[in-house]
């Protein structure tokens, strides 16, 4: 059986609770990667036929989301674009003091955000126009054809 991206969520929820401010960064990482590869792997399966982005897979995603014409899921891409540049200041920018409560608004985020997506995506337009989204990014990518 596959591993279930949402498990990340149990990895820094778990992190969180240490309040140590190298676990703490790594909590804001898996929360990210929970929403990331879920709506990665859903983009995946559902569109593409299992075909992956190769190339700066968090953009392609982001873009997916942000190009779609429903609002619902465009604002979707805003937020998960803002939980990418979260984790990027908790991977990789040593020097920003990351504290406990940004990493558990972070964790809420997601969560949050992951709830939205899934009862936004399961709404018929918008379903449409997240699949003429995602195909359109994928030609773009060249992992489809044209």
């Amino acid at each position: 059986m596959a591993m279930d991206p949402k498990d990340f969520f149990k990895t820094a929820a778990f992190l969180n609770e240490q309040k140590d401010e190298h676990y703490i960064r790594t909590s804001i990482s898996r929360s990210y990667y929970a929403v990331h590869l879920y709506i990665s792997h859903f983009i995946s399966n559902t569109f593409l036929g299992r075909k992956k982005f190769k190339n700066a897979p968090h953009m392609n995603v982001i873009h997916c989301l942000q190009r779609c014409d429903a609002k619902d899921i465009k604002s979707i891409g805003v937020m998960l674009l803002t939980l990418l540049q979260a984790r990027t200041d908790a991977d990789y920018k040593m020097s920003k003091t990351i504290t406990p409560n940004k990493s558990q608004d972070i964790y809420d985020d997601a969560n949050d955000l992951l709830s939205d997506f899934d009862s936004k995506v399961n709404i018929p337009a918008n379903m449409r126009k997240f699949s003429q989204s995602s195909v359109q990014q994928a030609k773009f990518e060249r992992i489809l054809e044209s």
